[in-house]
């Protein structure tokens, strides 16, 4: 397969960013999801406290080092939505892992945050020589593959394509009683 170079007008300004732009990018964007977590999540205001550090510490993209991680535990200890940063209103899709080692750990997805992830999905895309209406995406995951490659195929890829080919409620990827089980342990009522 031949490698394609992208034509001067495929590619989006931030793709062509000198370092020094991506960077400032970086630490703008960083300084605003601080911020938004430690004003929206009670644990991350807790770890940061505890850490010395507030969102206001973050001057240098060298700084991040010294912000606490978020780790799996983390998430199974505030399952199932005491990580989201957003009213649950907010949330669109809700991913989910199996749980088969512990409590599953529950990520949720703003319409903003999906559509985020198909334009970095589409820019990867067009990297690799994608291009609108001469290629085909074909996407065969095993089951075992299931958990994260949902993630990936549904809010990375397909949307990613559909972007990059310049084609113009609530959805979850888990067996009903997954849903159910969720539900039951956010006090949510079956309907509501």
């Amino acid at each position: 397969m031949p490698i394609r170079k992208p034509a001067p007008g495929d590619l989006e300004a931030i793709e062509t960013a000198s370092r020094d732009e991506l960077q400032a990018l970086q630490l703008q964007r960083l300084k605003w999801t601080l911020r938004h977590a430690y004003d929206n999540v009670a644990h991350y205001r807790s770890a940061f406290d505890a850490a010395g550090v507030r969102p206001h510490d973050l001057r240098t993209l060298g700084d991040l080092a010294r912000f606490p991680f978020t780790v799996k535990t983390d998430l199974r200890d505030h399952y199932p939505f005491g990580m989201f940063a957003v009213p649950r209103e907010q949330v669109v899709r809700i991913h989910a892992s199996s749980g088969t080692t512990g409590r599953p750990t529950v990520v949720g997805y703003t319409a903003k945050d999906i559509d985020t992830w198909a334009t970095v999905m589409a820019r990867s895309i067009r990297a690799a020589g994608g291009r609108a209406f001469r290629d085909t995406e074909g996407n065969v995951l095993s089951d075992r593959l299931r958990d994260g490659a949902e993630r990936l195929r549904y809010l990375r890829i397909r949307r990613g394509v559909h972007r990059a080919s310049e084609g113009g409620g609530p959805v979850a990827d888990r067996s009903g009683w997954f849903r159910l089980a969720v539900g039951r342990d956010s006090g949510q009522r079956p309907g509501a």
